[in-house]
């Protein structure tokens, strides 16, 4: 059960990152690919704090961090960590945030959205428009997504993605309006290549955004059950309720 896990900084990374990847999964041996060298140190140091051997593979721009080990037969913590978050063996669009997750205070929730978003969201602009986004394969896992920004009052919706949209097709978290994007660029924030883009998207926003719905306390997140968020998900009146936003 992902209740009695316990959560430091490592744990926190490494969990976003293996998320965050939407072209990865959770079976046979485990790795993050990405681009960003700062992503794939932080995967890196997360990693062998677990005592796992971890090791870089490079191909051309793309770095993949090694998570298991060659051999089978070898301990393989990360994946026993896994196993205790029922998350081992997954396929990509099959993963879900661990209802001990949905707990976290905070800044360790912040921290987490942040990593996650370094792998497998984006923080742009377009034309002039600020653009934040998320992808994942599966769509649990972009509706569990949306219910984490909602502890930070953050609103979003959800589309399926373009097969080609970051390189990976599934469903995208989108956050559109003026108010919700800069709450998350000043309580998210960004890692890694996303960190000198928060300024410069700041810039592109009224300073008094608007469009913000009232934000549940962090107090009533923190006692509401992983039953009331499952509940959430398949009852459109309680949905509406807690805002969670759905788009088919």
């Amino acid at each position: 059960s992902s209740t009695r896990v316990r959560w430091g900084r490592d744990a926190i990374i490494l969990l976003a990152h293996l998320l965050g990847d939407a072209t990865g999964s959770l079976r046979g041996r485990l790795q993050c690919r990405t681009a960003d060298q700062a992503v794939a140190r932080a995967v890196l140091g997360a990693a062998r704090s677990f005592g796992a051997t971890a090791s870089i593979d490079r191909q051309g721009n793309w770095v993949s961090v090694l998570l298991s080990p060659e051999h089978p037969s070898r301990p393989d913590p990360i994946r026993d960590w896994l196993e205790g978050l029922d998350l081992a063996g997954l396929r990509a669009r099959e993963t879900f945030v661990p209802s001990a997750v949905m707990a976290f205070s905070p800044a360790d929730l912040s921290l987490f959205l942040q990593h996650l978003w370094a792998s497998g969201g984006a923080l742009g602009c377009r034309a002039g428009k600020v653009e934040i986004d998320f992808v994942a394969a599966g769509r649990r896992l972009a509706e569990d997504v949306q219910l984490l920004l909602l502890r930070f009052g953050i609103q979003s919706r959800i589309t399926e993605a373009a097969p080609t949209h970051h390189g990976a097709s599934g469903w995208q978290v989108v956050i559109e309006s003026p108010g919700s994007q800069r709450r998350f660029l000043d309580e998210i924030g960004g890692f890694g290549a996303h960190i000198r883009r928060v300024p410069l998207l700041l810039t592109k926003l009224p300073r008094a955004a608007e469009g913000v719905g009232e934000a549940l306390p962090f107090e009533y997140w923190d006692r509401l059950r992983p039953q009331a968020i499952d509940q959430g998900r398949r009852d459109p009146a309680l949905a509406h309720t807690i805002g969670f936003i759905r788009e088919h």
